[in-house]
């Protein structure tokens, strides 16, 4: 007789659940850990997979989970049986097998978390492709202060069509086709489209290659088209400001035409269409590089300030390891954790190379192949911990991406990485093969690869629950499924060693950067996740 698996009844209970098609994808990826964690659960799979397709079979392929109208599922009740399936089993065993090789090699169509069934069975459509909106990406900015603080757009971030309302400060806006415009709050400017915007008030300019001649910008008076060149607006109620700084360009939306200006000249145009003509005053108007000059001594400010926080920093309670990865924390091969009571006194740092952090001045280790991590060694057991950490994610290619990850998976064991759609993930190992991995929604999409982001999970036993955090707002909250002390020996940072547990998805290296990461032996509050955001959060946020 085949063996039935210790996780007989969880394992029936899925196998249901995926057969009737109501399979959850927390239910997939637990399906997942027990079909590598067991040899006699993958048998029973197999098993019963194969009798799944041939109900269908039976029953016509307008029922493909083969239940007959009327009557409860065959398989739920099926698998409450013992069967004596043993030449079968042995048999399918092997398919199986071929096929968690294959899906260790990256066979097409089993690449995704989700367990592979047979051809026969019903599965989900294919999902459909990511895309963005984005038409501009907001590339600098210096003091910038926005009307809606809790929408304010990182430097780097992508920019959809809408409205950029600017109290204060500068920024530019590079449009993807290549037009650069520059606000010099208080400003409004409303993005339409990839080659177009509106101006409502305040004082901007744009320099536009020749690629992107054409690039347009309204105002309530008159509309601008430039011909490949340099060009400000000055809008105000009453009246709007057209100057010319380099080159040619064509006014528009005018009662009456006007001939194209050109360099060194300009036109106030007043609300009835009243036309004045004057010389272009260059002085008025920023240009890209006076206000990288601006922004560059902002970053330096921004990145003393976080210097100046460290002590606070690093003799918080509780605290186990930080790596701020600042240059002069790298010693050969040796990160010191700048913990003041630390009982581990650096991480070995294998393969990463050191890049550019938060801002120009700051350190960070970059992640690019699949040898790159940081290994630590810890003690435990621990009731509780908190992880945190700053990256910068340039790629989501596989099934898991590590962020932190307990080598091999043993009782008490964690592992905190990202999932391909961009969730976050804090599995969890409990005794007798019990495994749970508490997810958040989808929190990575196109428009957050390549930018900084502030990421937490607290693992909180006396509140029995698990939280993330993406920059210190909590994103979800997941009660604890079950009671274990957390344990942590060797560990990788940025990828993960098997060791001795085998997986069908043993490459889960990072690829991007990280410059601050912070590992705590108690639950923080979110006050205080708050306040370790803030205090290294970049001012505005750098994307380099």
């Amino acid at each position: 007789m085949t063996r039935r698996p210790e996780c007989w009844p969880e394992l029936a209970e899925l196998i249901s659940a995926l057969c009737e098609q109501t399979i959850t994808d927390e239910q997939f990826a637990r399906l997942n850990e027990l079909l590598e964690s067991d040899p006699a659960a993958r048998c029973y799979y197999a098993v019963y997979m194969d009798m799944h397709v041939g109900l269908a079979r039976r029953w016509g392929a307008d029922n493909p989970a083969g239940v007959p109208p009327g009557a409860r599922s065959p398989i739920k009740a099926a698998l409450r049986q013992p069967l004596i399936w043993a030449t079968a089993a042995a048999a399918i065993l092997a398919i199986v097998g071929v096929s968690l090789w294959l899906a260790r090699i990256g066979f097409p169509g089993t690449a995704d978390n989700r367990p592979m069934v047979s051809a026969s069975a019903s599965s989900p459509p294919p999902e459909s492709e990511v895309t963005t909106s984005s038409v501009a990406i907001l590339r600098l900015a210096a003091d910038a202060v926005w009307a809606d603080s809790s929408a304010a757009p990182a430097v780097g971030s992508p920019l959809a069509p809408g409205w950029l309302r600017l109290k204060s400060g500068s920024v530019v806006v590079q449009f993807f086709n290549g037009a650069t415009v520059i606000l010099d709050g208080p400003a409004e400017l409303q993005i339409l489209s990839a080659d177009q915007a509106f101006c409502r008030s305040g004082r901007v300019s744009a320099e536009v290659p020749l690629q992107a001649a054409g690039f347009r910008i309204s105002t309530p008076q008159v509309a601008v088209v430039d011909l490949g060149t340099a060009f400000g607006l000055d809008v105000k109620p009453d009246r709007a400001e057209v100057h010319v700084l380099q080159g040619e360009v064509a006014i528009q939306e005018l009662p009456t035409a006007v001939p194209n200006l050109k360099e060194g000249e300009a036109i106030a145009v007043a609300h009835d269409g009243r036309i004045e003509r004057m010389p272009a005053q260059r002085w008025t108007f920023l240009s890209a590089r006076e206000l990288e000059r601006q922004a560059a001594a902002s970053c330096r400010q921004q990145y003393e300030a976080w210097r100046a926080a460290a002590p606070k920093l690093n003799t918080a309670a509780g605290l186990l390891v930080r790596f701020d990865f600042e240059k002069d924390s790298t010693s050969g091969q040796r990160l010191l954790n700048v913990a003041s009571q630390a009982s581990v006194a650096y991480g070995t740092v294998v393969g990463c190379g050191q890049a550019e952090g938060r801002w120009p001045a700051k350190g960070a280790l970059e992640f690019r192949t699949l040898s790159d991590r940081l290994r630590v060694r810890l003690p435990g057991p621990y009731a509780s911990i908190t992880l945190a950490a700053w990256v910068r994610v340039d790629a989501l290619d596989r099934a898991f991406t590590s962020l932190f990850m307990c080598e091999g998976y043993s009782p008490g064991g964690f592992h905190w990485q990202i999932g391909r759609k961009g969730d976050l993930r804090l599995g969890v190992k409990g005794e007798n093969q019990k495994a749970t991995d508490y997810c958040s929604p989808v929190v990575f999409g196109p428009d957050q690869i390549g930018q900084w982001v502030h990421l937490a999970v607290v693992y909180d036993a006396d509140a029995r629950r698990v939280t993330h955090f993406v920059d210190a707002q909590p994103v979800s909250r997941t009660p604890l499924r079950f009671d274990v002390p957390l344990r942590i020996g060797n560990a990788d940072i940025g990828n993960w060693n098997v060791g001795p547990h085998s997986s069908i998805y043993p490459v889960r290296c990072f690829t991007g950067r990280m410059d601050e990461l912070a590992l705590y032996g108690r639950a923080l509050t979110d006050h205080d996740i708050r306040e370790l955001y803030e205090l290294g959060m970049p001012k505005p946020a750098s994307s380099r």
